[in-house]
């Protein structure tokens, strides 16, 4: 249960409906209808009985409300006291490589100028990190692929570059020092690394991984049988 999905659910109740609930609190409405999906599938009851006409609260959901209103001014309050102010929340989620060589000083210029925004991060692969996004669980992600997902609005912000790392080999350095450029076709037979699964790392090299992946298959089918 995370403090987004009670702080739409609270909303909801508040103001009578999802679109006023998703205005006040700058967020899409269906975002604010999968917060509260989240929540009814995690507490297995149904907590808001939506019509055409009009939003129902439940008997459920109304005890719901009276915990998640104390909840999130326990919250409030927790930050307002270790702060000295009250801070707004965002939920973030990034993937290895923003999260390690971006985040730390992205967060540090950010505060110097917005010293009432805390975040809460959470570090994930790109594909875990874009679901967070969709399911309504983080407000943001950084990641290091585009899916080109109608329900996300991706924005570059940086550009980084790839490249093969190989031992100092008689065979690389003649590779490196030739006067054509090495192509990743040359290094098809080679062993190689590759990200895990879900890094968006992996997903932009993946005709590259896919064409090793064919190569090994067809090195072993024509290898002579022992």
């Amino acid at each position: 249960m995370e403090f987004k999905q009670l702080e739409a659910f609270v909303a909801v109740v508040d103001y009578g409906s999802f679109s006023e609930a998703a205005r006040r609190l700058y967020l899409t409405q269906p975002t604010i209808s999968a917060h509260i999906r989240s929540l009814e599938d995690e507490l297995h009851m149904k907590l808001i009985i939506r019509t055409t006409k009009k939003t129902t609260i439940t008997a459920k959901g109304y005890q719901l409300y009276d915990s998640a209103v104390r909840m999130l001014e326990i919250r409030n309050n927790l930050l307002e006291n270790f702060t000295g102010a009250h801070k707004h929340m965002i939920d973030l989620a990034a993937s290895t490589i923003p999260s390690s060589y971006l985040l730390p000083e992205l967060l540090a210029a950010f505060g110097k100028t917005h010293p009432d925004v805390y975040f809460h991060s959470i570090q994930s692969d790109s594909s875990e990190s874009i679901s967070r996004v969709l399911d309504g669980t983080v407000d943001l992600a950084l990641v290091g692929q585009n899916t080109r997902d109608e329900s996300c609005v991706f924005i570059p912000f940086c550009h980084d570059e790839l490249v093969i790392a190989t031992p100092v080999t008689d065979h690389y350095l003649a590779l490196k020092d030739r006067e054509t450029p090495a192509i990743f076709h040359d290094f098809l037979k080679d062993p190689i690394i590759f990200r895990e699964k879900g890094s968006g790392t992996k997903k932009r090299n993946g005709p590259f991984s896919g064409a090793h992946r064919h190569h090994n298959r067809q090195s072993e089918c024509n290898r002579p049988h022992e």
